[in-house]
């Protein structure tokens, strides 16, 4: 049995392959970081990694000693709940974050098994988002 996959290796596998990828970046909810038309306007920046919220982060900076810094057995009932407030938000935020990264990753190699390696070659840098990906290899096929 042969299987039909479809790769971009010719200028003319573009408007298949593209129309394919965002199809693709739709259902992974991360097109509107890709998105090239919303280059004009702002476009939303890829989410960050949060970072853990420490006790001083739920106390007043007026009240800070720098040479006590608080631990959560020293904060009040209020700085508590505020505490409890912000590794929530925390947590929420890292769920999001996890979810985009693993999109991200899931288009990446996607964008690997469909594009023919020279091309993959010469317009995908390791270190850069799917965003500079799809920008480099439209503007080649397109030259917008």
């Amino acid at each position: 049995m042969t299987t039909t996959k479809m790769l971009y290796s010719r200028l003319e596998d573009w408007p298949n392959f593209d129309r394919q990828f965002q199809y693709r970046a739709y259902a992974e909810n991360i097109w509107k970081y890709i998105d090239p038309a919303a280059a004009g306007s702002p476009r939303p920046p890829w989410p960050e990694q949060p970072v853990f919220p420490q006790p001083s982060d739920a106390v007043d900076p007026a009240d800070l000693d720098p040479d006590n810094p608080p631990t959560v057995l020293t904060l009040t009932g209020d700085q508590k709940e505020t505490y409890r407030i912000l590794i929530k938000v925390f947590t929420a935020r890292l769920n999001i974050w996890r979810e985009v990264q693993e999109s991200h990753r899931r288009l990446k190699y996607w964008c690997l098994d469909n594009v023919d390696r020279r091309q993959a070659n010469l317009y995908f840098t390791p270190t850069d988002t799917i965003t500079g990906w799809y920008a480099d290899l439209r503007k080649s096929a397109t030259g917008r």
